[in-house]
C-alpha cells in the first residue's frame, strides 16, 4: 500500500512463480522504498522506480480484503563505524575484489563504485545485490546473521552475576536476580552457604547489588557476556 509520502514496504516471496502469494510466501525481512516514479506499459503493467530507505521486518499482518497489509518495524542501522568494521569492510571488499575478477557476468567498473562507498552497512546491501546467491539462500544468511546480532545486543544488556550467600536469603535474592529463566544455585563447603549465578540488566545493576549485599550476598563477581542467546 502506497501512503501518501509515497512509501511502501518492498518484501520478496518465496516462490517467484506464485502470482497470487499468501502470508505464509512472504519473507519478513525487506525495505522501505520511496516510489520515485510510476509508468505504465502497454502491456497493462506498471514499472515502478523506488528508493530504498531503510531495513525492516513485517511486525503482523493486517485483515484486508483489497490487498496484503501489515505493520512493519524499521530495524536501525549501525550508528557508528567501530575499527572491527572497518576492518571487516575492507577484508569484505577485497574478497569482492576476488569475486568480481573471477565472475564473466560482472563489469569490473563494479570495483570503481564499491570502492568509493562509505560505511559498512550500505557496502554490505550494494555487494550483497551484486552477488549471484538465490533469494532463499540470502534470506538464510540473512537470518543467521540477525540471529547472531540479536544475540550480542542482548549481552551488552546484561551481566553475568556470581555470589555467595546464606541458604535463608536465596529466595530473596532470586526475586531481585531471577536471570533468564531461573538461577543456578549450588551448595557451598560453607555449611549453610550456596554460591548463586545469574543474569542482571545493565540498567539497574546498581540498584540491584545494594539490595543482594543488604539480603547477606558477599563475593559478588561480575563477568561481562560475549554473546546471549535465550
Amino acid at each position: 500500500m502506497m501512503q501518501s509520502d509515497k512509501q511502501i514496504m518492498l518484501v520478496a516471496q518465496r516462490d517467484a512463480a506464485n502470482d497470487d502469494p499468501s502470508q505464509d510466501d512472504i519473507y519478513e525481512i525487506g525495505t522501505i522504498a520511496t516510489v520515485m516514479q510510476l509508468l505504465k506499459l502497454p502491456d497493462k503493467t506498471v514499472k515502478v522506480l523506488v528508493e530504498g530507505v531503510s531495513r525492516a521486518r513485517i511486525r503482523r499482518f493486517v485483515d484486508n480484503p483489497e490487498f496484503m497489509q501489515a505493520e512493519v518495524e524499521i530495524i536501525p542501522a549501525p550508528q557508528a563505524e567501530t575499527p572491527e568494521a572497518e576492518a571487516l569492510a575492507r577484508s569484505v571488499t577485497s574478497l569482492f575484489d576476488q569475486y568480481v575478477k573471477l565472475s564473466k557476468k560482472l563489469p569490473q567498473d563494479v570495483l570503481v563504485s564499491i570502492e568509493q562507498i562509505e560505511g559498512a552497512s550500505r557496502l554490505a546491501d550494494v555487494i550483497a545485490s551484486h552477488v549471484a546467491v538465490k533469494i532463499p539462500e540470502k534470506q538464510a544468511l540473512l537470518d543467521q546473521l540477525l540471529f547472531r546480532i540479536h544475540a550480542v545486543q542482548s549481552a551488552k544488556n546484561n551481566k553475568y552475576i556470581l555470589l555467595n550467600c546464606p541458604n535463608e536469603a536465596i529466595e530473596k535474592i532470586t526475586s531481585v536476580i531471577p536471570g533468564m529463566k531461573s538461577p543456578t544455585i549450588m551448595p557451598l563447603g560453607r555449611q549453610g552457604w550456596s554460591s548463586l549465578h545469574s543474569v542482571v540488566n545493565e540498567n539497574d545493576f546498581w540498584e540491584k547489588i545494594g539490595l543482594l549485599k543488604s539480603f547477606g550476598a558477599e563475593g559478588i563477581l561480575v563477568i561481562p557476556i560475549e554473546k546471549m542467546i535465550a
